[in-house]
């Protein structure tokens, strides 16, 4: 039904944000903010959008909270050890095994203080989704966030849905007709 539908249509049936929908970046965030500073964190502690940015405003001598975010978050550990959102693994498969080509569109930048972004969440998926074709992951260019690459993408694609947990990326797809 799925392939059917997306063939109907000429548009994909879905794209999916990366962080926080597939893969659970801000927990594995979370353990290297504790190894970093010896907290204890939790990942419970962050369940609001700017919550790990709430976090490193408690910790003393953080000077740029949104800059030492961006430098875990997108630190090579962060980006290779962190786990699927429980059942995207699952949800993947069974539509890789349907023949439905799902696009991952993400505001993550291409590269970040000299880290190649691209290639370390390239090689997430080869690890912990192998099934997920490395042509259909969209990754912002350069160092800077990209979401409005990522809601041009989106635009572009005119999925039937789009799965996302940024609130202000939702409002500017929704904004978009999507």
């Amino acid at each position: 039904f799925l392939k059917e539908q997306s063939r109907q249509t000429g548009r994909p049936i879905s794209t999916k944000d990366i962080d926080g929908v597939e893969i659970e970046t801000m927990a594995e965030a979370v353990l290297e903010l504790n190894d970093r500073h010896g907290t204890s964190f939790a990942f419970e502690h962050i369940r609001e959008y700017w919550g790990f940015s709430k976090l490193l405003e408690t910790i003393p001598g953080i000077s740029n909270v949104g800059q030492y975010a961006m430098e875990i978050v997108h630190s090579a550990r962060v980006l290779l050890d962190a786990k699927p959102v429980p059942g995207s693994r699952a949800l993947s498969y069974y539509l890789f095994e349907e023949g439905v080509a799902e696009p991952r569109i993400t505001a993550r930048p291409g590269n970040f203080n000299g880290i190649d972004v691209a290639a370390l969440t390239r090689i997430w998926y080869s690890q912990k989704m192998p099934w997920v074709d490395s042509a259909l992951i969209n990754i912002g260019e350069g160092s800077g966030i990209g979401s409005d690459s990522k809601v041009r993408r989106i635009v572009e694609l005119q999925p039937l849905y789009h799965f996302d947990d940024s609130p202000f990326d939702i409002e500017a797809i929704s904004r978009a007709g999507i």
